[in-house]
């Protein structure tokens, strides 16, 4: 598997590793959002 980065706009102090989630095997009839939730960073984020 290749590296991430995922941006996470929470302003968090501490950096948290966390564990990726399996994906799913297809995303067929899936629905996908990305929210704002102005927060700070969000709009980096997005």
């Amino acid at each position: 598997m290749t590296n991430r980065v995922v941006l996470d706009p929470t302003s968090e102090r501490q950096l948290t590793e966390r564990e990726l989630l399996a994906r799913p095997k297809s995303i067929v009839d899936q629905t996908i959002g990305l929210l704002d939730i102005s927060k700070a960073r969000g709009d980096v984020f997005l």
